[in-house]
């Protein structure tokens, strides 16, 4: 039985390094917000989430040298961890964020600016023109008795 709980180290953690020295970024892991408030570098997490975080692009981003790098490493990584993901986990050394790309999946409501180190964000409610009209936005027939759903089969 002993055995058995040594192989299990769910509670083992890892300290992620913002490389940036920045701070001020989020991810989520399983509807669980992991959060680096402005100015804070380092945050303990579940090594199983440090794991998953470094073999994933979620936080990739380009640096000003052309990287396509992790924005986060890890602070002193377990051999486990390492082994899982490649020694570039274990890379801390200090970047510099390329100012005219912005990374992640809402590139449509963003806008990037050249300005030095700085990103300049614009969502839907400051600049309306960014907002593009969806699939479904427009019902013809809103109301009509085709429009609703009788449990026949459609065909």
């Amino acid at each position: 039985m002993s055995t058995m709980v040594q192989d299990v180290n769910i509670y083992a953690t890892a300290t992620l390094v913002d490389r940036t020295g920045k701070g001020g970024d989020e991810f989520w892991f399983d509807a669980i917000p992991f959060v680096f408030k402005p100015g804070q570098t380092e945050l303990g997490v579940p090594r199983f989430v440090a794991e998953w975080l470094l073999s994933t692009d979620q936080k990739k981003v380009w640096t000003d040298d052309g990287q396509f790098v992790s924005r986060y490493g890890v602070k002193e990584a377990a051999q486990e961890l390492v082994d899982a993901v490649g020694p570039e986990a274990c890379d801390c050394s200090p970047i510099r964020l390329q100012s005219d790309r912005v990374e992640g999946w809402d590139t449509t409501l963003a806008e990037s600016s050249r300005l030095a180190d700085q990103t300049v964000v614009k969502t839907a409610a400051t600049d309306p023109k960014l907002l593009r009209p969806q699939p479904g936005d427009f019902r013809d027939r809103q109301g009509d008795k085709s429009a609703a759903f009788d449990g026949k089969r459609r065909g």
